[in-house]
């Protein structure tokens, strides 16, 4: 465990095929990732129907070794590493249809 890491999700973008009369009413434009969960988009009645890509960042990759700015993951250097540990984590992304 890496205390105090932080990962953050910047320059949110919505885009679709969808026409833009049905685009979501709010999109949180940065977000830090932690236990409590957080809203990354919601649609008032009628509105976000269809499919919409929520994206971070205005270039898209080409290769897997391609940097994105608007990903970005903070450790402290106080935080205690060990050397040759590998540290992984896990996103649980949950969509709610809700009146």
């Amino acid at each position: 465990m890496l205390t105090g890491a932080a990962l953050t999700l910047s320059d949110a973008t919505l885009s679709s095929e969808m026409a833009d009369t049905l685009k979501p009413s709010a999109v949180t434009p940065e977000v830090t990732v932690g236990t409590t969960p957080a809203e990354l988009v919601s649609a008032e009645a009628d509105k976000g129907m269809g499919t919409w890509v929520d994206s971070f960042g205005t270039t898209p990759g080409t290769s897997n070794t391609d940097t994105n700015k608007s990903v970005k993951i903070h450790v402290p250097a106080e935080a205690k590493k060990i050397a040759g540990e590998t540290y992984t984590s896990t996103l649980t992304w949950t969509i709610n249809d809700t009146p």
